[in-house]
């Protein structure tokens, strides 16, 4: 599963990487990767961008890593006249014995017209389908589908979501009145039902995320704020989780990642605040790696600003220090390989990075959330109304007596000092600056930190 977000950048920086628990991969790429693929029967990865070069090999957009060397696939998507590292392959996939890339490649298969979907035959590439917009390749179920803005396919009106049924693209669920506007990038399966999400315009409404519930569609994502944007989506542990651009303040139990038990929307790290755009997820060995920035509460103060975390059932862990910014993700041979839109460290990583560090943490959390059952957590406290202008109300369980509360900024520093509250409190917060805040709530044996905007 791939991303589509263009709101995060990596960063040219000239410190040197924690501890150099980062390395090259074969002298990196010459433009942003933005997406992978580990072929297990090959043992290969399979990587794509914008890219012209990986290490000393004309890739033109897509390369293959062997471990040691770069290889290419075919002659890639650009001639070698006319070459443009602005429109990037964005994803690809393998599924059964055809590779497929899908992204804008106006140059591939010799054919000077938009070619946005191509499949490799072993020998040459050939345009697949003709859709008429870019493409993002997703497996979900068994099954790959096609997703993106596109309004055709196989030479039929087909709506930003097909099927590949192993011979041609078809029309996935039955239609929805879309607008032209948006596209959508990832697909999950879930409790038997199918989730697509993104960015698109239903109707007048614009929608993150659809379910098809094999008879209808519906949608999951309450408001869909125009704002809203989801990047990725990915099962785990028996839960659906969703990153992207969104924020709490909105309306949503947290900003840029949340969890769906199959009936609400929850907040599944309460101890962690993520602080800019999930671009990526993946399981890799079991685990769930979360791209995107972060601070996490370690029962005294909030720690970050930290890029990567992964996450087993028990522990929330992050690691590999701040310089790396990633847009996408991948576990090959054992490791873990990230790309991203620039150059990374004093040792020129170069658009794309392998994790040397092990099991190298800069911090861990135990049990942030009961992931298997979060329905059976309930709030210690609410705060209302929640963003607040100058002041909210305290809402404890009955007959719970008082608490303690203290407030921090995202740096961890303590801007209101621990003070004793009732039920029905008044905090005054008037004198805060806008912007996010942590509510620490102690009660008896218990803490909660609940997150609160000021306006």
């Amino acid at each position: 599963m791939k991303t589509i977000s263009v709101l995060l950048t990596c960063l040219a920086s000239l410190t040197q990487l924690p501890a150099q628990l980062w390395e090259t991969v074969g002298g990196g790429c010459s433009s942003g990767v933005r997406g992978f693929f580990a072929d297990s029967t090959s043992n290969l990865l399979y990587v794509v961008g914008a890219f012209q070069y990986a290490g000393d090999s004309l890739a033109s957009g897509i390369a293959t890593w062997d471990g040691a060397t770069w290889g290419t696939v075919g002659h890639g998507k650009w001639d070698t006249v006319n070459f443009s590292g602005t429109t990037p392959i964005l994803s690809v996939e393998k599924y059964g014995d055809n590779l497929f890339a899908g992204g804008m490649m106006e140059m591939m298969a010799g054919d000077r017209d938009n070619a946005f979907l191509s499949r490799w035959d072993g020998q040459q590439w050939n345009v697949c389908g003709n859709p008429n917009a870019p493409i993002y390749l997703n497996v979900a179920n068994g099954r790959l589908f096609a997703l993106g803005g596109f309004s055709e396919i196989s030479g039929r009106p087909t709506q930003k979501i097909a099927v590949w049924d192993g011979l041609e693209w078809v029309r996935f669920g039955d239609s929805l009145p879309f607008k032209r506007d948006g596209q959508l990038s990832s697909a999950a399966f879930y409790n038997g039902e199918y989730y697509f999400t993104g960015h698109v315009k239903v109707a007048d409404t614009w929608r993150c995320i659809l379910r098809w519930t094999g008879s209808a569609w519906d949608y999951v994502d309450g408001r869909g704020e125009e704002i809203d944007l989801i990047n990725d989506v990915i099962v785990y542990k028996g839960q659906l989780f969703v990153g992207g651009w969104f924020f709490a303040s909105a309306g949503n139990p947290a900003s840029y990642l949340m969890a769906w038990d199959g009936s609400r929307w929850y907040d599944p790290f309460p101890n962690v605040q993520f602080a800019s755009t999930v671009n990526d997820l993946q399981i890799i060995d079991d685990e769930l790696y979360i791209a995107g920035g972060h601070y996490v509460f370690d029962g005294v103060q909030w720690q970050g600003q930290y890029q990567i975390s992964r996450y087993n059932g028990q522990e929330f862990c992050s690691f590999g220090g701040g310089d790396i910014l990633p847009l996408t993700m991948e576990g090959y041979n054992g490791s873990l390989f990230v790309g991203c839109q620039g150059l990374v460290g004093s040792d020129r990583l170069n658009y794309i990075a392998k994790w040397i560090g092990g099991n190298a943490t800069d911090i861990c959390i135990s049990q942030p959330v009961r992931i298997t059952d979060p329905a059976t957590t309930a709030p210690l406290a609410t705060l209302s109304p929640n963003p607040t202008q100058s002041q909210f109300t305290l809402t404890l369980p009955a007959g719970s007596g008082p608490c303690t509360l203290q407030i921090h900024d995202l740096s961890g520093r303590v801007v209101l000092s621990t003070q004793r509250y009732h039920a029905g409190a008044q905090v005054d917060v008037a004198a805060l600056a806008a912007g996010l805040y942590f509510v620490e709530v102690q009660l008896r044996d218990r803490t909660e930190v609940l997150k609160l905007v000021k306006e």
